[in-house]
């Protein structure tokens, strides 16, 4: 649901202007359960919206209806993928396990198939799985002898909005540049009275290799594949294409050939990864990081968004 929360949070302020828009163009906009509604042309909701004046929610709150007169609440309109969601009724493990089943319809009555992969063929692909948790593959192809053979990174969405981070950096916490973004992250604290909410903390990454590791997993530079070195990042379902060679095909995004990324490739533009650090309730000034309420990540650069964006 799209609560009050989900538009005024740091860094989901974007969301207020794209309500704006679907009130002054009259596009539909989806509910919780599913069905579909106009919202009322209300001109101080609109500029309310567009300003992301957070001081004027109870005006919202207020004068929120359909066309029909109708009120509406916040937490009745469904968090869709426009609104940087999953979508309805959707949850990230049914997005994953949906692009799977979507990816096994396709291999199963071709089994066994050759995927043309990271400049080589990999044999006898028989199907998809999903990978195990805390690890940076989401999804698995394995052979006949159920051996792990193709490990992806999977991104939901079209954009570089549409998913969150490309990684931590608390296994980087031996590397230069993290070590100095910290510190930097530490001084901005200290002059604002460890008060980092509203703000969002970002910095440009120098070391490519340092960018390679965030997007295709910390064992980089391995000499083999795994877990935690994909052989790519693939954002939307996944679906084969074939080759000019028989039985042999290539992974393809359903969206594009750009939406796929093989390891070793540097992500630039939107996708480029970025330092950034956010106020972080949970966060606690004994973590490993010490820093106070605030979280550090590396992400996309163009879902680095908000009112209060400051380059440090």
């Amino acid at each position: 649901m799209l609560k009050w929360t989900s538009l005024s949070f740091v860094n989901r302020e974007w969301r207020m202007p794209i309500l704006a828009k679907h009130i002054e163009d009259s596009i539909n906009v989806e509910l919780v359960d599913g069905t579909h509604i106009l919202l009322k042309k209300d001109n101080s909701i609109i500029e309310c919206l567009k300003s992301q004046d957070l001081k004027k929610f109870n005006l919202i709150k207020e004068q929120l209806c359909d066309v029909n007169g109708n009120k509406v609440k916040l937490s009745e309109l469904g968090k869709t993928l426009v609104f940087g969601g999953l979508g309805i009724g959707n949850s990230r493990e049914m997005l994953e396990q949906r692009v799977i089943k979507k990816l096994n319809d396709e291999i199963v009555p071709i089994a066994p198939i050759i995927i043309s992969a990271n400049q080589k063929w990999i044999f006898d692909v028989v199907g998809a799985r999903k990978s195990k948790q805390h690890v940076r593959s989401d999804i698995e192809l394995f052979n006949s002898d159920d051996e792990s053979v193709i490990w992806i990174s999977h991104k939901s969405g079209k954009t570089a909005e549409d998913f969150q981070q490309w990684s931590g950096v608390k296994q980087l916490m031996q590397h230069a540049e993290v070590k100095n973004f910290i510190w930097s992250v530490n001084y901005w604290l200290e002059k604002h009275n460890n008060n980092i909410q509203g703000t969002i903390l970002t910095r440009h990454i120098y070391d490519n290799n340092l960018k390679l590791q965030s997007v295709y997993g910390m064992e980089y530079n391995s000499q083999y594949y795994g877990v935690h070195n994909v052989n790519c990042v693939i954002q939307g379902d996944i679906t084969l294409k074939k080759s000019n060679a028989d039985n042999v095909y290539k992974l393809s995004s359903i969206n594009s050939d750009e939406h796929i990324h093989y390891n070793g490739a540097l992500l630039t533009c939107t996708y480029e990864p970025m330092f950034y650090a956010r106020y972080d309730s949970k966060a606690h000034v004994t973590s490993k990081l010490h820093l106070y309420k605030t979280r550090i990540l590396i992400f996309p650069k163009g879902r680095i968004k908000g009112k209060n964006v400051i380059k440090i």
